[in-house]
């Protein structure tokens, strides 16, 4: 955890009673979370908070079980030891369900370093949204309290007031499943979430995120924040006049529809390779365009695709005068989807999002 930030955080208190303690709230819960460990006194130095005001807090959040008292705290001064507080791993939860195939949906409870709890799979066999019904109840009789909230990441592909409908009613039938409401995003914003927090060169530069699938979405991720966008459906281009696969938007020879036709595909099948050189060279546009050192592909994809698609974007942008190579590699955050999903929830939380 990060600990570069040690000054008290202040802002202008809300209008209303209720806003003020869910700003305090969050206050605590943020530095927590910053600090793993903390005592009463640290919290009132970071927050700027009152002692009474962090007392009370403290007591709230321990009788809803979201942080625990730990060991006390051995140091060489007078006095009582301080009790150092943390948050509760098995309590402090997060659901978190992810759509991105509603033929394969999977859920999982997620602890608030991003670790998964539980993983389960809904049946494929059932209707998507009484296999969504049946994974949240799995899920929930598995923690002993409410989840902190419910997060989905739901595919960008809605075609149809059928494909909306059809996350909708997934969405309700999940949060009437935990007794609250759950927050839906594009699944290429929660695994963008999900990489630029938990992946091993998390601290690295700006990157695309490609989330690969049935539908292939993008969102930059920038450090500096006015760059940053959300998930956009990549457009359903055609590279070649060549005749290619049916794409969900009627078109046939889409990047969309290759790239969706190459899942599953062996190393060796023409039409793996085919995808990789659209994609490429549709992606080398926005590459150049924003000068990205680094684009990131999740989904169903391997150190092979990404390669071949690396060489593609490579001849497109051999004249583009970029200020280093992008390099180009698969996701190495596992359960994206499901860790971004939790990490925005849990930011919701916090009153960073």
């Amino acid at each position: 955890m990060r600990t570069e930030l040690r000054t008290p955080v202040r802002t202008a208190a809300p209008a209303s009673g209720s806003a003020l303690r869910r700003q305090n709230r969050a206050l605590v819960l943020r530095s927590l979370l910053r600090e793993v460990t903390a005592s009463r006194a640290d919290l009132a130095r970071f927050t700027g908070l009152a002692r009474p005001t962090i007392s009370e807090v403290v007591r709230g959040l321990l009788d809803e079980g979201v942080i625990i008292e730990s060991d006390k705290r051995h140091e060489a001064r007078p006095g009582k030891p301080a009790t150092m507080l943390a948050f509760d791993p098995d309590a402090a939860q997060i659901l978190a369900v992810d759509v991105s195939d509603p033929q394969r949906i999977t859920g999982a409870l997620v602890r608030t370093d991003g670790t998964i709890a539980h993983r389960v799979i809904g049946s494929g066999s059932a209707e998507p949204v009484t296999a969504a019904a049946h994974l949240a109840d799995e899920l929930l009789a598995l923690t002993p309290r409410a989840p902190l909230g419910v997060g989905i990441g739901a595919p960008m592909d809605a075609w149809t007031e059928e494909d909306r409908g059809l996350t909708a009613r997934i969405a309700d039938a999940v949060g009437l499943a935990a007794r609250m409401p759950a927050q839906v995003h594009p699944d290429a914003d929660l695994a963008a979430q999900a990489e630029r927090r938990f992946a091993l060169d998390a601290d690295a530069a700006d990157f695309l995120l490609v989330r690969v699938g049935q539908c292939t979405a993008t969102t930059v991720v920038a450090e500096d924040a006015a760059r940053s966008s959300a998930a956009r459906e990549l457009a359903h281009v055609r590279i070649s006049a060549d005749p290619g696969p049916d794409c969900v938007c009627g078109l046939s020879g889409c990047v969309h529809g290759w790239v969706a036709a190459a899942i599953g595909s062996g190393p060796a099948d023409p039409v793996r390779a085919v995808a990789a050189r659209h994609l490429g060279i549709a992606l080398s546009v926005i590459v150049t365009a924003l000068d990205l050192p680094r684009v990131v592909l999740s989904g169903p994809v391997d150190a092979g695709f990404c390669a071949a698609v690396g060489e593609a974007m490579a001849d497109a942008t051999r004249t583009a005068h970029l200020s280093s190579p992008t390099v180009v590699r698969p996701s190495s955050v596992e359960n994206a989807v499901l860790r971004g999903a939790a990490a925005r929830v849990f930011a919701t939380e916090l009153g960073i999002a």
